[in-house]
């Protein structure tokens, strides 16, 4: 491959992140990986990644602009999943995913091309509202691909 690209992954100690950012670097991609906990650094160094410190549940969707500017593309695999609660999984997988759009959108022409990793059926799964994670997820998901579809991004879901 000889079309090295500049990626910023979100997420990129999460269990994806970690397998794919050695074989993004192996390709020859220069990989910036947004991770909210320092600690994460060195790791993150030895596969290759330059380390990006920041919290995705703090940054506006002009923030997000200005982080993915220059960029050629952006892949969000942050996810809470529901780990951290209802109320912190619409902070991640819902209001940052699309706070993220939002800023990429805004770029216009420059904006870089969008990866969202999700799962399949997730513009359209239905569960009960019991105020749980589960519910929390399934609806940000929901959500955020459903604002990615609208989106004016070249972008992409995997599901």
């Amino acid at each position: 491959m000889t079309d090295s690209k500049k990626v910023l992954y979100i997420g990129g100690h999460g269990k994806i992140g970690l397998l794919t950012t050695p074989k993004l670097v192996e390709k020859g991609h220069a990989v910036h990986s947004l991770v909210r906990n320092p600690d994460y650094k060195e790791e993150l160094e030895g596969l290759g990644a330059t380390p990006v410190i920041a919290d995705i549940t703090k940054l506006s969707s002009q923030d997000w602009a200005e982080l993915a500017d220059g960029f050629d593309v952006v892949v969000w695999g942050a996810g809470n999943g529901g780990r951290g609660g209802a109320e912190l999984t619409f902070a991640v997988d819902q209001d940052g995913a699309i706070a993220a759009v939002e800023g990429l959108e805004s770029l216009g022409d420059k904006a870089p091309r969008f990866i969202m990793i999700s799962y399949m059926g997730a513009t359209t799964n239905e569960v009960e509202n019991d105020g749980g994670s589960w519910y929390a997820y399934v609806e940000s998901k929901k959500n955020a691909d459903n604002r990615i579809n609208a989106s004016s991004l070249d972008s992409v879901i995997l599901g």
